[in-house]
């Protein structure tokens, strides 16, 4: 029994004592000021690093929502970019968004090529017309034009890169239709006479303009910088472009040894005296020596350009200004110019009524060539005879030479409407076809 109770107390001993080793006196676990500190700096910085990320997630996810809501609103050629959950249905729209895109682009490298080609063919076109002309006056408009043509292709230029992938397929094929369309009429008003496709030209660009206003799908001052191409374009070909107006020719034929053997008609005259002596008994300082008699062909045709160029019209024979006596003051060193184009008195004060006279002056190979004006082509500031050359089989005499004087008769109301747009009359300009 003693043993018992004294094996019980000593049990409750070591149990004491477990206990008493297992738990660790408070002064042991007290935490210091600065584990306290510290643990306080992890707490704060990991609140914090958890709060910046939180706000970082919901920005980023702003951020994609916004996007997914500006491409929904940005089209790329004309085409919504739906959302999708599905992954894989969305990465297969993507790659066929792509492929499309690529296909596209070639639409897109079509216009701006089409764009550059015209804006450099109206430049080209109108200098060649326009911008060399001989007069201070007439420089001006076509220096300032020009400097237009090339702003507004390099502004057009510029902003192609901006647009050219909000525009819908169907703007594409527009502008390129259209592009196309301007670079070949164009070409062929500045080549020929083909009036009616100034007005189709016309048309279309009224209609361009209508759809690019309404269904360009671009910002509203794109599309009128785009709707001043066609304008400009417009305004280009009105002023290369090729007309003709009424007129009826006649033609005098002046050689150095004459045209004894020659029958005058009603539209051919051949002046039958040498003109290197045709005022040697009159007037014996215009008699020409050995050295110069082959130059008043050159002289000739020297002095017809100068009248033509300066459009000069023969159009009264009144005595305060008759313009066919002036004429023979101006040709006085080589032939009564006035009195030979006029050997038959048709030229009158009734037919100047009705008619004025212009000159031009076409240097024949052969005395016995002959040349018909079939038509008189004019745009602003230039003008171009249509001639046909019909060459002689006969063979004329060594270091002849000869010239042809085609009399334009024109009609007053005709002069009226054209005169300030003529470039004046020149071989220089003309169309020759050689028979």
């Amino acid at each position: 029994m003693l043993c018992r109770t004294f094996c019980m107390i000593f049990g409750i001993f070591l149990l004491k004592v477990d206990q008493t080793f297992r738990t660790k006196p408070y002064y042991l676990t007290k935490p210091t000021l600065r584990q306290i500190l510290i643990t306080k700096q992890k707490v704060l910085t990991n609140n914090f690093v958890s709060y910046y990320n939180k706000q970082a997630e919901i920005s980023k996810y702003i951020k994609n929502k916004e996007y997914r809501n500006n491409m929904n609103e940005f089209k790329f050629y004309g085409e919504e970019n739906t959302e999708n959950d599905d992954a894989v249905q969305l990465q297969e729209q993507q790659a066929e968004k792509e492929r499309k895109y690529k296909k596209h682009s070639v639409l897109d490298n079509t216009a701006l090529f089409l764009f550059i080609v015209l804006i450099a063919e109206n430049t080209i076109l109108f200098a060649t017309r326009i911008f060399f002309q001989e007069e201070m006056y007439a420089k001006a408009m076509p220096f300032f034009m020009e400097l237009f043509i090339l702003v507004l292709g390099a502004g057009i230029f510029s902003a192609y890169r901006y647009i050219y992938h909000s525009l819908t397929i169907n703007n594409m094929k527009a502008i390129i239709i259209t592009e196309a369309v301007l670079i070949v009429g164009e070409f062929i008003v500045y080549s020929f006479c083909v009036p009616v496709l100034l007005w189709f030209l016309i048309a279309l660009s009224v209609a361009f303009i209508i759809y690019a206003v309404k269904y360009l799908n671009c910002n509203i001052f794109i599309r009128l910088a785009m709707c001043l191409v066609p304008i400009t374009v417009l305004l280009v070909c009105n002023i290369i472009c090729l007309r003709s107006f009424e007129f009826t020719p006649r033609y005098v034929y002046i050689s150095t040894s004459g045209y004894s053997d020659k029958t005058n008609d009603e539209s051919n005259f051949y002046y039958k005296e040498p003109i290197n002596t045709v005022y040697a008994d009159a007037i014996d300082k215009y008699v020409y020596s050995d050295d110069l008699k082959d130059n008043a062909i050159d002289e000739i045709i020297n002095l017809t350009d100068a009248v033509s160029g300066t459009l000069m019209g023969i159009r009264s024979t009144k005595d305060t200004y008759d313009s066919l006596n002036y004429l023979n003051e101006i040709y006085s060193k080589v032939m009564p110019m006035g009195d030979v184009i006029n050997v038959d008195n048709r030229y009158n004060d009734e037919f100047f009524k009705k008619y004025s006279l212009y000159l031009c002056a076409v240097e024949l190979d052969n005395k016995d060539d002959t040349v018909v004006c079939t038509n008189m082509y004019y745009s602003e500031r230039y003008t171009s005879p249509h001639i046909t050359y019909c060459r002689s089989k006969e063979n004329s005499e060594d270091n002849e030479k000869a010239v042809c004087i085609i009399i334009y008769e024109v009609p007053v109301d005709v002069e009226a409407k054209v005169y300030t747009k003529l470039g004046g009359f020149s071989e220089k300009t003309a169309q020759i076809r050689y028979r």
